[in-house]
């Protein structure tokens, strides 16, 4: 028999399996999942393949420039700690598996794969720094390359995390297509 004086369970993001839309942002419960539909046109699409996405609060990001005192001080053991460490310390981490349709999905490897281009450029560039003691061009290749590798990791970014609660991953970056499908969840939540 259910008691009667329970709290009423919470009917946030009950329009598609946990999932609820709040303007241009997914609202995504813990332990949901994604409907087997593009989250980009909202077409068919195979499962998504589950992968871990982080989030750590944006006062954090002053830890990394904060670091590079200790590279002026001479304490690089001290800046790798504070770059690697601290940030991955205090992040926030949760499961997602978004779905793509064959066309979203094969635009993302694109860019996978040219930001390989990138990696393969900062290889060069230590190289020439390196080996060859070329120190100018070298450090402007390594630059290049770390700015195209990132600038195309970013574009082949899926989903863009917002915030991580114990509760609910809320995501930006969907289509129009897909958000219009999903309720708003009722005011007072």
């Amino acid at each position: 028999m259910r008691n009667p004086y329970r709290a009423p369970d919470s009917d946030y993001g009950a329009g598609l399996n946990g999932l609820a839309r709040e303007g241009d942002v997914v609202v995504v419960q813990k332990d949901a999942k994604f409907p087997r539909r593009c989250v980009k046109c909202n077409a068919d699409a195979p499962p998504g393949k589950a992968y871990a996405v982080f989030w750590v609060h944006p006062a954090w990001y002053v830890v990394p420039v904060m670091a590079f005192l200790f590279v002026a001080l001479g304490l690089l053991p001290l800046y790798f700690a504070a770059i690697s460490f601290v940030p991955l310390h205090f992040a926030r981490s949760r499961k997602i598996d978004p779905a793509l349709c064959v066309s979203h999905s094969q635009a993302r490897q694109t860019l996978d794969l040219f930001s390989l281009l990138g990696v393969a450029a900062v290889l060069v560039g230590v190289g020439l720094i390196v080996y060859q003691e070329q120190r100018d061009p070298g450090i402007t290749i390594v630059f290049i390359g770390w700015i195209t590798m990132l600038a195309l990791r970013y574009l082949a970014l899926v989903l863009r995390v917002r915030s991580i609660s114990a509760t609910h991953v809320r995501l930006s970056g969907c289509g129009e297509a897909f958000l219009s499908s999903l309720n708003e969840p009722r005011s007072g939540h």
